[in-house]
């Protein structure tokens, strides 16, 4: 009983989470739910992975200074406050973002896409040029990929993907946070023991790694809130051919990528930089999918930076 009354305030807090400090813009495709934070400088537009939603998106802002810039994060269609049915396609997620900029009256935005929020980013880079002014993905599907579909993923997904296993990891987290650090990193990379193990001596005492561990984990809980996003993921990524053609993107674009990801393979990164005009790749190594999780974290954060540096207003 003590464990179900437990169940039932910690997905309550989380349902409760997900509203505040948040938004809800009516735009021309519908409702959108998203957070901007800073007052000047470029804006850069988070979509975050699968599953997902803003609270993930601002997790892949959390090195961006928004003393410089803008950050927009928001929950892509299906996930969290934004309602699944503006986003049946990729090409009408594209649409809702450009709804939401226009709404928000931005005129041009830095893309800034992982994981399963890559598609999106590619497609709106390539087919709104000009409200993008450059391009930054981690992490990210290129080509047609099965979400969910090694089988490390697969078993994470049927563990830890629900409300229930995501509670259990929420209170691994909580108690045993090198543990839950390590079922991360065990399922979104391909290490071999020596390596993990290295990787979790060297992460495992570090208050900023273990904190990660836990915002990771509370960004795909509940489950009840992102399954739909999910599934609409799922269907657009399966058959991405023909949808965006990555040599027509012409923005300065940089590619992040970790080299032992099982989630996405490191292939979608290069294939990417291999097509973009004058992109620039930057793998990883020693790094799963989940880039924040790693000793090359701080390398991720300067190379962004640098990146980012060249937008600014003299």
């Amino acid at each position: 009983m003590l464990y179900i009354n437990a169940f039932n305030d910690w997905k309550k807090d989380a349902e409760k989470r997900h509203t505040r400090n948040t938004q809800i813009i009516e735009t021309s495709k519908g409702p959108v739910q998203y957070v901007l934070r800073g007052m000047t400088g470029p804006c850069i537009a988070l979509n975050s992975g699968s599953p997902g939603g803003y609270d993930q998106a601002l997790l892949m802002g959390a090195d961006i200074d928004i003393s410089r810039y803008r950050m927009l994060a928001w929950s892509r269609p299906g996930y969290l406050g934004t309602p699944p049915d503006s986003g049946g396609s990729l090409a009408d997620q594209a649409e809702v973002l450009l709804a939401l900029i226009d709404a928000l009256n931005i005129e041009q935005v830095i893309l800034h896409g992982a994981s399963g929020g890559g598609p999106i980013s590619y497609y709106f880079a390539q087919h709104f040029p000009g409200r993008t002014i450059a391009l930054i993905t981690e992490c990210a599907i290129s080509y047609s990929h099965q979400l969910l579909g090694p089988p490390a993923t697969r078993l994470f997904a049927s563990l830890f993907l629900n409300n229930l296993g995501g509670f259990y990891l929420y209170r691994m987290a909580s108690g045993n946070p090198a543990k839950a650090m390590k079922v991360l990193l065990s399922s979104s990379g391909k290490f071999t023991k020596v390596q993990l193990d290295q990787i979790l001596k060297e992460l495992k005492d570090s208050p900023e790694m273990l904190q990660m561990t836990q915002d990771l984990i509370n960004s795909i809980s509940p489950m009840n809130e992102r399954k739909v996003g999910l599934k609409l993921d799922i269907k657009i990524c399966e058959d991405l051919d023909n949808l965006f053609d990555l040599e027509l993107i012409k923005v300065p674009t940089i590619i992040f990528h970790g080299e032992n990801d099982s989630d996405v393979p490191p292939n979608h990164a290069r294939h990417a930089a291999n097509k973009i005009p004058k992109a620039k790749l930057v793998m990883l190594q020693n790094t799963s999918h989940l880039i924040p999780l790693s000793g090359n974290y701080a390398l991720y954060v300067e190379e962004k930076q640098t990146f980012l540096n060249q937008f600014l207003n003299p």
